[in-house]
C-alpha cells in the first residue's frame, strides 16, 4: 500500500502565504483512503459534494495538510458554489474544500458553511485555518469536474482542516 506524507511536498508561494503543492497524480487511491465516519459511508471518496445552493466540497484526507490558509468567503452565483476570494491576501480565488463535519446554509440571505460546533461563516466574511492546494487536476479530484459547476474554478481546490476560526 501507497503511503503519502503531506508534510513533505513541496511548497510554493501565493503572496505571502505559503501553501502545500499536493500533486497525487500518479498516487493509488488507497493514498486518500480513510475509515468512514458514522455519517460518512466507509466506501464513499474522500472528495464529495454536499448541498445544491450552495454546493460545497467535503473531505476526510488522512493527513492535515499545515499551510496557512485565509481569505474571504465568496458565492458564486451563476455556479451557486463557495468560494475563497483574496486568498492569502494575494486577491487569488480558490475553491474551498472543507473537513468532514460542515455543511452548506443559507442564513440571512447569505450563502456560507455551517461547523459541527457551530460555527458559522457567511460570504463576505474572512477566515483563518490551516490547509493546503490541491490541483484539480489530481487523479482523487478529478471527478469533482469544477470547471462545469463552478463558473470561477480555478485550477486548483483549497483543502481545509477543522481548525476554521473567524477573523
Amino acid at each position: 500500500m501507497l503511503t503519502l506524507n503531506l508534510k513533505s511536498h513541496a511548497t510554493t508561494v501565493v503572496g505571502h502565504t505559503a501553501v502545500l503543492v499536493l500533486v497525487l497524480s500518479g498516487c493509488g487511491v488507497s493514498a486518500l483512503e480513510a475509515s468512514g465516519s458514522p455519517s460518512t459511508p466507509p466506501n464513499s471518496p474522500a472528495v464529495r459534494f454536499l448541498g445544491d445552493d450552495p454546493r460545497i466540497l467535503v473531505h476526510r484526507l488522512p493527513e492535515p495538510m499545515e499551510a496557512p490558509v485565509e481569505g474571504r468567503l465568496g458565492y458564486d452565483k451563476e455556479g451557486a458554489c463557495l468560494v475563497i476570494e483574496d486568498w492569502g491576501g494575494a486577491g487569488a480565488v480558490g475553491i474551498p474544500v472543507w473537513h468532514e463535519g460542515v455543511k452548506p446554509i443559507r442564513k440571512q440571505q447569505k450563502a456560507g458553511i455551517q461547523r459541527d460546533d457551530g460555527l458559522v461563516l457567511l460570504e463576505g466574511d474572512r477566515f483563518t485555518a490551516s490547509g493546503g492546494m490541491v490541483r484539480r487536476t489530481a487523479k482523487e479530484f478529478a471527478h469533482l469536474k469544477a470547471s462545469s459547476w463552478c463558473s470561477k474554478a480555478p485550477d486548483h481546490y483549497v483543502v481545509i482542516n477543522d481548525d476554521v476560526k473567524k477573523s
